[in-house]
């Protein structure tokens, strides 16, 4: 199977990778490209979002270090 380009330049695999986004085309380019999403959960997107069952963050102010 040939690399994809994240694989060929960056050295990356998709399944490695976590898409944070704020807008319907984030998500759909997350799901065609099979990367998880984590929302950016915003005033403005709230009901472009209102069926989304995923998980989302308001903001990170508040999360530790891994």
């Amino acid at each position: 199977m040939a690399k994809n380009l994240y694989e060929h330049i960056l050295n990356l695999k998709l399944n490695d990778c976590l898409l944070i986004g704020d807008s319907v085309a984030d998500l759909e380019v997350a799901y065609a490209n099979q990367i998880p999403f984590l929302l950016r959960k915003h005033k403005s997107n709230v009901e472009s979002f209102s069926t989304y069952s995923g998980p989302y963050v308001s903001d990170f102010l508040n999360y530790e270090s891994i």
